[in-house]
């Protein structure tokens, strides 16, 4: 449903992420200036918090800075009845990761595809690793989130890369302090472990975007978040020449430095990249990408996107009460993508006509079949979200997956019962109504907090959820309600104690003697 928003009018939402959702816009000007965009529009929740507005002012003026090809480009930053957006450029097109998921099992990119694509995002990485940001001349911007979403592919064969929202500037040091936002499967290992950062993180990403093109797998994925975490931290993988021969031997070479375990050991920086990919690339590799990318939209088959949360049949969750209701425009969650794209069918209405319902799975065009022959029951994506994202969706039936997430199902087949979990939130089981179309949202409850107050004799050094909190006495802020491990060593010794604390409301105290036995 179209609504006016200042200057602008504000079509289907194209994308959320914990801090904004994003829009295809059409923008006013005088004389009967007219121009598509695409608007990240602050959450409503949070437009009046300080904290996130400082945030969301701070991600457009790092993206702004950034002026190249090979990244989406932020255009202006304003503020419109008190509420903060970002206008960016419009890319009509796909993402990597839907891409990717439009192809055939075991059906992979061209090499010259895939060559296309890792050079443009080496560019785009490259410019900004280079870039020098005002105030600060040691070093440029780190992405940080570098993940199949984040990669947008034109119409025209244009790679770009998108969604600077956690990016961060680079200090004196080359490093910038860490947090662990991100898709998880797509993070360097200094990053999964909360330690400091500097542009190799971006350049361990990129090899796993690189494999995962090159062989088809992702190389760490061991069918759980804890083993996919588990071998990212140590870096563990099959040689990709051991899981695609035949390939350039530079590029075997260059996805291992890539992957190496120690950011000392990867290269320097993306022009290393660029150095190994320039002589291979086909100067016809947009070409064949733009092709693919049009072919997908308006050919046989066309496999829904999670850009399509915003339908008017999206129903919403929420805890207390278990409501459900249809609502146009439900903030959902879409893993801190922020990505600026529409899917357009070629043969589909110009942006400012009405749209067609999107379509919601893997559909084949008709087959002609004999009359005897029944139809297979139609299959249908149904996308599950959460408010915030990255929660874990189990169930019956259902491979279990990080939201926002796509599961496939026939359309005959009873809804299952799912239960999302996430570190901080209630779990919430739900089963989703019957005829919901395409995307579900549950939204989370948050668990109280309390402070945590660790001390040890002589002294200690804490781990806490794989971080290390520093030496005695520590205090923990806003540690969610319930049982967990805090993990204490003292190194003259070589004592190390695992203690379990049920955290409450308030003020935790523990208190640990290190000299005795475990």
């Amino acid at each position: 449903m179209d609504r006016p928003f200042g200057n602008y009018i504000l079509h289907e939402r194209v994308g959320i992420g914990g801090m904004g959702e994003v829009f295809r816009a059409t923008k006013h000007g005088p004389d009967g200036f007219v121009v598509q965009v695409a608007l990240k529009v602050i959450l409503p929740h949070l437009a009046h918090e300080e904290t996130f507005r400082k945030r969301f002012s701070r991600e457009a003026r790092l993206a702004a800075s950034l002026t190249h090809p090979n990244i989406v480009q932020v255009i202006d930053f304003n503020i419109i009845d008190e509420t903060p957006f970002i206008e960016m450029e419009f890319v009509a097109g796909t993402d990597l990761r839907r891409l990717l998921r439009s192809l055939t099992q075991g059906e992979l990119l061209s090499l010259d595809e895939s060559l296309g694509i890792l050079y443009a995002v080496s560019r785009g990485l490259d410019h900004a690793h280079r870039h020098t940001v005002s105030g600060n001349t040691a070093g440029g911007i780190i992405h940080c989130d570098l993940n199949p979403h984040n990669i947008l592919i034109s119409n025209l064969g244009e790679t770009k890369v998108a969604d600077f929202g956690i990016a961060r500037a680079m200090h004196g040091d080359a490093t910038a302090s860490a947090t662990v936002r991100g898709k998880l499967a797509y993070m360097s290992p200094e990053q999964i472990e909360g330690r400091e950062l500097d542009l190799r993180t971006d350049l361990f990403s990129l090899g796993i975007i690189a494999y995962q093109l090159l062989s088809g797998v992702h190389p760490f994925e061991r069918g759980s978040e804890a083993a996919t975490i588990a071998a990212i931290g140590k870096a563990e993988h099959l040689p990709l020449s051991d899981k695609t021969p035949g390939l350039p031997p530079p590029l075997y070479n260059l996805v291992e430095k890539l992957l190496e375990l120690d950011p000392a050991s990867r290269p320097d920086s993306a022009a290393a990249s660029l150095e190994i990919l320039q002589p291979l690339v086909s100067p016809g590799a947009g070409n064949t990408l733009a092709d693919r990318v049009r072919s997908t939209g308006s050919g046989k088959k066309y496999t829904a996107g999670l850009v399509q949360d915003a339908s008017p049949t999206a129903a919403t969750i929420h805890r207390k009460g278990i409501s459900y209701f249809w609502k146009p425009l439900v903030p959902g969650a879409f893993g801190a993508a922020f990505i600026v794209l529409v899917f357009l069918l070629l043969t589909g209405p110009a942006p400012d006509q009405p749209q067609a319902p999107a379509v919601t799975g893997t559909v084949s065009a008709p087959a002609a079949e004999p009359p005897s022959v029944e139809s297979p029951a139609l299959e249908r994506t149904l996308v599950i979200q959460t408010v915030p994202p990255g929660a874990r969706i189990t169930g019956d039936g259902i491979t279990p997956g990080i939201t926002p997430l796509a599961i496939t199902m026939s359309a005959d087949v009873p809804r299952p019962h799912l239960e999302a979990s996430l570190y901080g939130f209630y779990k919430e089981s739900f089963q989703v109504p019957p005829g919901t179309e395409d995307s579900f949202i549950v939204n989370l409850e948050p668990l109280p907090t309390g402070t945590v107050r660790i001390s040890a004799r002589p002294w200690a050094r804490v781990s806490f959820r794989g971080q290390d909190i520093g030496e005695t006495p520590v205090f923990i802020e806003k540690v969610p309600v319930g049982e967990h491990a805090l993990t204490l060593s003292y190194d003259p010794l070589e004592v190390e104690k695992r203690v379990l604390i049920e955290v409450k409301e308030g003020t935790n105290t523990v208190s640990v003697e290190m000299r005795e036995g475990p």
